[in-house]
């Protein structure tokens, strides 16, 4: 005899369902090369100007892609690409200005070199 509060099947298996939770990495990963990379640009510009160049390139490129809609910390993502921009134009000014520099040594040089001559 069963008795009324019982059920007469066993409850059918349950599936579980593992939904993926919106990522917040390329954000994260985003800011934090972004802001080194441009406080690196803006403190080492002319000589080292190479430093930077390589962590802000990733960081625009992550930040960019952290901006699509599968992801959380868009905002992150955001200020990540524009610290990861910013401090790319920061090393090409680096660059430029570096290279101003040593034509403007050679043009020093090759002046003192022309007076030294006539002497």
């Amino acid at each position: 005899m069963t008795s009324p509060y019982q059920h007469p099947y066993p409850y059918p298996p349950q599936q579980i369902v593992h939904a993926k939770a919106p990522s917040g990495t390329p954000g994260i990963v985003a800011l934090c090369l972004g802001v080194p990379s441009l406080l690196a640009a803006l403190f080492i510009p002319i000589l080292f100007w190479w430093v930077p160049l390589l962590p802000s390139a990733v960081a625009v490129i992550i930040g960019v892609i952290g901006r699509g809609r599968q992801y959380v910390n868009r905002t992150m993502s955001l200020w990540g690409a524009i610290c990861g921009t910013v401090a790319l134009l920061c090393c090409f000014y680096g660059a430029y200005a570096l290279d101003q520099a040593v034509d403007e040594f050679n043009r020093e040089m090759e002046q003192i070199e022309r007076e030294l001559a006539t002497y």
